[in-house]
C-alpha cells in the first residue's frame, strides 16, 4: 500500500522563490519550469528524499513547482500580493508552459518625486 505523500508548500515555495531570485540575478531571462525543477532538486534534497518512491525526485520537484504556478494564479485572480516580486509570462512552446523571474524596480533618481516604479506587466 501507498503512503500518503506528505511536503507543506510553506517550505517548498521559499526555496522554487530563492531559486528563482538567484537566477534572476544572474541573467535578465525568465526562470523555465525545468530550471525551477533543477533548482529544487539541489536545494530542496532533503524534503524530496523524504517523499515516496513510486515516483522519481523529478516528479515530485515539478507537481511542486506547478502548486507554485497555481497559488501565484489564485493570488492574481484574488487581487491578493503574495507573488508581487514576481513575473510570470506564459510561453507558447507546449513543453514549457510558464517562466518566472523577479520584478524588476527602477530606482529613484534626484528627479523622480514619486517611490519606486514597479512593472506590473503580469501577462494572463
Amino acid at each position: 500500500m501507498k503512503h500518503k505523500p506528505s511536503f507543506h508548500l510553506d517550505e517548498v515555495f521559499p526555496i522554487i522563490e530563492k531559486v528563482i531570485a538567484e537566477r534572476s540575478h544572474q541573467s535578465s531571462d525568465f526562470v523555465t519550469h525545468k530550471a525551477l525543477v533543477d533548482g529544487l532538486l539541489q536545494e530542496g534534497g532533503s524534503i524530496l528524499k523524504t517523499l515516496p518512491t513510486y515516483h522519481r525526485e523529478r516528479w515530485w520537484a515539478s507537481i511542486m513547482v506547478q502548486w507554485f504556478s497555481q497559488k501565484m494564479t489564485m493570488a492574481l485572480r484574488e487581487g491578493t500580493h503574495e507573488f508581487d516580486k514576481f513575473e510570470r509570462q506564459e510561453k507558447k512552446k507546449a513543453a514549457e508552459s510558464w517562466t518566472y523571474k523577479l520584478r524588476l524596480t527602477k530606482p529613484i533618481t534626484a528627479q523622480s518625486s514619486v517611490g519606486p516604479v514597479i512593472n506590473d506587466s503580469i501577462n494572463q
